[in-house]
């Protein structure tokens, strides 16, 4: 054997390992997307008390910085060192769908279960702003200044399940 077919055989079976290994991890990913995606479904949102739905936006976040951390170790894979497009084309066509899919997926039913539970809140708070009676006595302007504050903190309430701690970790990371 010459030394370029072993050259040539152990780059094929690295390869061959590293995109193994990422298709088992994104395989392992995508079935915890899809149960935080049911659980989120089931889970109890109390609008007023949205950090304890972090959680999901962790696991989102861990998900994300791990493929992350997988392209920035691509240029060790480029063997001539130069920005070439082909040297890196697969791994961004498996990371950035794979990024995307890994954070809405788990994502989606809490934050559309958010949303709805918002416009039951505003909905209620809308009737009681309409009954209530619209004259200056204290009483009234009271409640109805008191009704006014809470329709503006439930409107200004986040939709998805995470903090701004998240985000911004989430925007340092990419």
């Amino acid at each position: 054997t010459t030394p370029g077919f072993v050259f040539s055989l152990t780059l094929v079976f690295a390869q061959g390992f590293t995109w193994s290994v990422v298709g088992l991890v994104l395989a392992v990913g995508l079935h915890n997307a899809a149960v935080l995606y049911r659980v989120g479904k089931l889970v109890e949102v109390d609008i007023f008390n949205l950090d304890s739905l972090n959680a999901f936006g962790q696991s989102s976040l861990r998900s994300m910085l791990l493929i992350v951390g997988a392209l920035a170790l691509m240029p060790l894979q480029a063997i001539d060192q130069e920005f070439r497009w082909v040297n890196y084309q697969n791994g961004i066509l498996v990371g950035v769908p794979a990024i995307l899919l890994l954070m809405l997926v788990p994502n989606w039913s809490i934050h559309q279960r958010i949303r709805a539970e918002k416009q039951r809140e505003l909905a209620s708070l809308d009737a009681e702003i309409s009954a209530t009676p619209r004259t200056l006595g204290d009483e009234a302007l009271n409640r109805l200044n008191a009704l006014l504050q809470r329709r503006q903190l439930v409107v200004h309430l986040r939709n998805w399940p995470m903090d701004l701690s998240l985000v911004t970790r989430i925007v340092l990371y990419v």
